[in-house]
């Protein structure tokens, strides 16, 4: 087993205290990461490398979302299957 650090953001686009700001988050798709952006610039290009290195041969796709972690969830989160009515 690995363990690769990834440093959280210190310079996120809101101030909201409910905003998760995780880039741990992330979902593994066909030939893709997608993980967050939250705009520190520092930050947010270690976060696209972590992955880059423990997913080799899949492109990292960062998304911003800071509109989506406002409501308490991540990339993660919203991928997740939802109960039939």
């Amino acid at each position: 087993m690995r363990i690769i650090e990834v440093e959280g953001p210190e310079d996120i686009r809101t101030a909201d205290p409910d905003l998760v700001d995780s880039y741990l988050d992330f979902h593994v798709v066909n030939g893709a990461v997608i993980t967050a952006r939250f705009g520190d610039r520092r930050t947010d290009e270690g976060a696209r490398r972590a992955p880059a290195a423990a997913f080799p041969g899949r492109e990292v796709v960062q998304l911003d979302v800071t509109r989506l972690r406002g409501g308490g969830g991540g990339i993660h989160c919203a991928t997740m299957q939802e109960p039939r009515p």
